[in-house]
């Protein structure tokens, strides 16, 4: 297929973004329109409570053969809202990023020139210097997500980002994974495509961001580390074997100590101390059962990723 033939799709997923969205959308189309290429904008609404909708309305009426849009009836999630506009896309090459600003938009124009030389399936932009923030938060947040990274063993986890070209092989690769519970960068990382990364600067926002630290952490837990590495079914394995090697000591202690006839009071002490270490042993594995059977419901029930209000193509 020659180039000029070729089509990119731009899929924006878009929680309560009125404030941002016109100018990312503005910026988008001078973007593509130096590329010599068809386009289209996806617009993803992820239930707003404000604006955004009829911000994706205007643009529909002015760029009719560029604009798209889904309107979800509730917040269903950023990895559902991608999912849908990637599911929609018919670019040969798909672009996926935030509507915050965050994100440069002409950075596209360094990710389309770095495929075209390279013709690498995927173009990722990775982050040099984290958003302004309190230092405190900062600090959580970059100890948090070092310590996810080596959980599931990719080093540059903390400064990945959805913001990604891709070419349509991977897009429908992605698609085509069964899971329900989703985490994009990750995604398509674990794919095995060759990926090429560009550095960029996240860009001050309007507004400050709306990952809490309990949000970050229900996140990393549940689309994150119970998804993509096996260390907690392991640390279960560890820690029932831990617990026969204590229960058998402590049972061949509490016969030594009889036979010696030591006092009643020191082998209850030793019992209480062990029974209370199992406690927390035990209500730390079961924590981790639970997670599993939670995620297990969730993919068994096999309920539609997104549910559409509205759409314009």
């Amino acid at each position: 297929m020659s180039e000029s033939k070729m089509k990119i799709s731009i899929v924006v997923p878009a929680f309560n973004e009125e404030d941002c969205l016109e100018e990312l959308i503005k910026r988008v189309l001078t973007v593509l329109d130096e590329l010599s290429l068809d386009k289209e904008i996806i617009i993803v609404d992820d239930g707003s409570k404000d604006e955004t909708w009829n911000v994706v309305k205007v643009f529909k009426r002015e760029h009719k053969d560029i604009i798209k849009g889904i309107q979800f009836t509730r917040n269903f999630g950023k990895e559902s809202a991608i999912y849908a506009g990637l599911k929609i896309s018919t670019g040969d090459l798909i672009v996926v990023i935030d509507a915050d600003l965050q994100h440069p938009p002409e950075l596209i124009k360094d990710m389309y020139k770095i495929w075209k030389s390279e013709k690498v399936p995927i173009v990722e932009a990775v982050k040099v210097k984290t958003e302004t923030e309190n230092f405190l938060r900062k600090f959580f947040r970059s100890l948090f997500l070092r310590i996810t990274s080596h959980l599931i063993d990719i080093k540059d986890f903390s400064i990945l980002t959805d913001f990604k070209l891709m070419e349509r092989k991977v897009v429908e690769a992605y698609l085509n994974m069964p899971e329900r519970i989703r985490c994009f960068r990750l995604a398509i990382r674990w794919l095995g495509f060759d990926v090429r990364k560009i550095t960029f600067i996240p860009q001050a926002t309007r507004r400050s961001s709306r990952w809490s630290f309990s949000s970050l952490v229900s996140f990393a837990l549940n689309n994150v580390i119970f998804s993509y590495t096996d260390i907690p079914a392991k640390l279960i394995l560890f820690t029932t074997f831990f617990l026969f090697i204590m229960s058998l000591a402590l049972f061949l202690v509490t016969i030594l100590l009889k036979f010696k006839e030591m006092r009643a009071t020191t082998i209850i002490l030793i019992a209480v101390v062990f029974q209370f270490f199992s406690f927390v042993m035990l209500f730390i594995l079961l924590v981790i059962l639970s997670m599993y059977v939670i995620q297990s419901h969730s993919e068994i029930k096999n309920r539609p990723l997104f549910v559409e209000k509205e759409r314009l193509y």
